[in-house]
């Protein structure tokens, strides 16, 4: 996992131009009450503008982010693009009980990632007796979950 979590920015902006991205805000929801997401809030702005973002950082009660996380609408009509949350390390264990890992997508958690090569490798893991080979399968989900965009680890 080398250079997996290396910031790029240079590489972002290109990558952002490439694609025809023509500055609109993104919104970013962040709780002005629970303390690890309110936290994260502001570093991951900077780090999303470093990377060529124009970012909007909707400070809201996590009750109001709760309800509008689950919205597939655009941020204008109520929807959002980026929120954060946190999650105890029991229930990131493994790639089946890490629910960020899922990318199934309708059932995945909110912005429902899609990739079937995720699914994939979580359905082998469990199916692996092999604790040596299980944490093999463990690595390329966390791979390729991070390499696809699924879910990005912000810190512990």
């Amino acid at each position: 996992m080398d250079g997996m979590l290396e910031s790029r920015f240079d590489e972002s902006k290109k990558l952002l131009k490439e694609l025809g991205y023509d500055g609109t805000p993104r919104g970013r929801a962040a709780s002005d009450r629970c303390r690890d997401p309110r936290d994260m809030a502001p570093v991951a702005k900077t780090l999303l503008e470093r990377g060529g973002f124009k970012v909007d950082m909707q400070s809201m009660d996590w009750q109001t982010l709760v309800a509008r996380r689950t919205k597939k609408d655009p941020v204008a009509q109520g929807g959002w693009n980026i929120a954060m949350t946190a999650a105890s390390v029991v229930l990131l264990l493994d790639p089946v009980n890490n629910h960020y890992a899922e990318a199934s997508g309708d059932r995945a958690q909110f912005g429902w990632p899609l990739d079937e090569e995720v699914e994939k490798l979580r359905a082998a893991f469990v199916r692996e007796s092999d604790p040596k080979k299980q944490l093999a399968i463990a690595e390329k989900v966390q791979i390729r979950i991070i390499s696809e965009g699924v879910t990005i680890p912000l810190g512990q």
